[in-house]
């Protein structure tokens, strides 16, 4: 799995970093977090605080939009719930 940073966050105080991996992938988190959960865009952006974060999520989504063939629409976003 490939992990970047995000070049078209623009905020020197949040550093944002993205990856995808191939459906079915193990789910392993570090010892900062006890929990996740898959959830769709909107509900991801619900739960998201603060509004950095969601900020981010929304700059992520554009960006895997932008990375998608035009017929595949309608994945859901990873989110940590922690």
């Amino acid at each position: 799995m490939e992990v970047g940073q995000v070049a078209s966050w623009n905020d020197p105080g949040w550093a944002l970093f993205m990856a995808e991996a191939p459906a079915g992938a193990p789910i392993r988190l570090s010892a900062e977090h006890d929990r996740f959960l898959w959830a769709s865009l909107a509900e991801a952006l619900a739960r998201c605080r603060p509004e950095t974060v969601v900020r981010q999520v929304e700059v992520v989504a554009r960006e895997l939009e932008h990375r998608r063939p035009k017929d595949r629409h309608g994945g859901e976003t990873g989110v940590n719930a922690s």
